[in-house]
């Protein structure tokens, strides 16, 4: 038995290629899926199954896309709680099935979704017990699923669902078992996983602090996470019902010479995109072009992104095109026209406009607020703050900042923060693109100015 780990960056999703003899399963695969099919051909193994551990949320699942590439494997997923339209196989607990010297047995676990499933793999070649279980958004290392997204008013019997899979199936397996979940450390799917790819049973027995809470405990704690719900959740939901379009069928993005680019982004339909640094985005950027680093696109695209709009990318150079749009793909945004040709300077060396946001040092912001006349946003999540604020902010998350636009003063000067200076030159490109002229954004944030000695509220 052998366990490759694909790791989708950005999105802290990952996805396993799990071989025995010359055969394989894929569970959970993302939708670029061509390296499922690439890892298959190195090894001369043929892909049987590719499993799916419930309907995701997060991203769009890549099941039918290596299908498409691969059309004699069999797609399985759970045949509780969702009406998949796809697939050849819905399968219940205990249901068993094999791959190679492998048994793999279907665990009913609902309670992050209630078509949620985890997979006991047993290497019938060394032994009766199981050796690994593939949990989804069930078991995390460190950390537990979400039981928000079916229905926030079924949030608490979610809860309990959860809890009891965990307790009285999961748990049942070896402590010796290898758990490998469906998402790593900064997956917007939990807020306590810790940084590492994979854990065990036992250990995460003894050490996972939601599995050494009772009922009662666990459910208080699950109700009060305050976790923040994307709306291209919705989008995620839909095609992962349904079966996503195939990329076949998606628009590639092209390099676009400056004045098709130019004429585009002046229509009421289209968004430019800097991929750029923070550093980069803030020193000299287009006008009205939303900052969305490549390096966190994954995650972040999501939280701000329209789908009924279409993207047009300021990459650092053209090697990064296909780079952007696979991270917008594995969420859904096949409206990806193409990135500028030539980049930023070559943009600038044109004579076409360019516009730039102030980066104040932590001493200047701390000037500034004593003068007083700013006001300052804080576009960090709820449950990341824990009252760790600058003297005079306001927390206004960068998944509702739009929301919230009617209750800033446009006239003011705004400073957008957040930890690092990421998110918050995200949340100053969509001021400055609404209309606020005077935004700045102290790219060290809030870790600078702790740093520095300053207070915190």
């Amino acid at each position: 038995m052998d366990v490759t780990t694909i790791v989708s960056k950005g999105l802290a999703a990952l996805s396993y290629f799990v071989e025995s003899k010359n055969e394989a399963i894929v569970i959970d695969p993302r939708r670029d899926a061509q390296i499922y099919e690439e890892m298959a051909l190195e090894r001369n193994v043929d892909i049987k199954y590719v499993l799916e551990s419930h309907r995701n949320e997060d991203l769009i699942i890549g099941s039918l896309e290596l299908q498409n590439l691969v059309p004699s494997l069999e797609i399985i997923h759970s045949k509780h709680g969702a009406p998949f339209k796809y697939g050849e196989h819905n399968v219940g607990d205990g249901e068993k099935f094999e791959v190679g010297d492998l048994e793999v047995e279907c665990i009913y676990t609902p309670g992050h979704t209630n078509d949620s499933v985890c997979y006991a793999v047993t290497d019938t070649s060394t032994g009766d017990d199981p050796v690994a279980v593939f949990t989804g958004d069930t078991l995390f290392v460190n950390d537990v699923g979400r039981t928000d997204l079916v229905d926030i008013k079924k949030h608490e019997e979610q809860s309990r669902k959860l809890y009891h899979s965990l307790h009285d199936k999961v748990l049942e397996l070896p402590d010796s078992t290898i758990v490998y979940p469906a998402h790593g450390a900064g997956s917007v799917c939990g807020a306590d996983m810790a940084a590492r790819p994979v854990t065990t049973i036992g250990y995460e027995r003894m050490n996972n602090p939601w599995l050494n809470k009772d009922e009662e405990e666990f459910v208080e704690g699950r109700l009060n996470s305050n976790l923040m719900i994307p709306d291209y959740f919705t989008r995620c939901e839909v095609y992962n019902l349904e079966g996503p379009p195939l990329l076949s069928e998606v628009q590639r993005p092209r390099l676009l010479g400056m004045r098709k680019f130019a004429e585009l982004m002046h229509q009421d339909d289209h968004v430019v995109l800097d991929t750029r640094t923070p550093s980069s985005f803030v020193s000299k950027h287009i006008p009205d072009s939303i900052f969305m680093g490549l390096q966190m696109m994954g995650i972040f695209l999501g939280w701000v992104a329209d789908y009924e709009d279409n993207y047009l990318v300021v990459v650092e150079d053209s090697s990064q095109l296909e780079t952007a749009w696979n991270y917008m793909v594995r969420l859904g945004y096949d409206g990806f026209v193409g990135a500028l040709s030539g980049g930023l300077m070559g943009w600038e060396h044109s004579g076409r406009p360019v516009a730039s946001v102030s980066s104040p040092t932590s001493s200047k912001l701390k000037q500034w607020i004593d003068a007083n006349g700013l006001q300052i946003i804080d576009v960090r999540e709820e449950h990341e703050v824990h009252g760790n604020l600058i003297p005079g902010s306001r927390l206004t998350p960068l998944t509702e900042i739009r929301d919230h636009i009617g209750d800033l003063d446009p006239n003011k000067k705004t400073i957008s923060v957040c930890p690092s200076g990421f998110r918050s030159t995200i949340g100053a490109s969509i001021l400055k693109r609404e209309g606020f002229e005077d935004v700045a954004v102290p790219l060290g944030g809030t870790h600078a100015w702790e740093n520095h000695g300053y207070e915190l509220a």
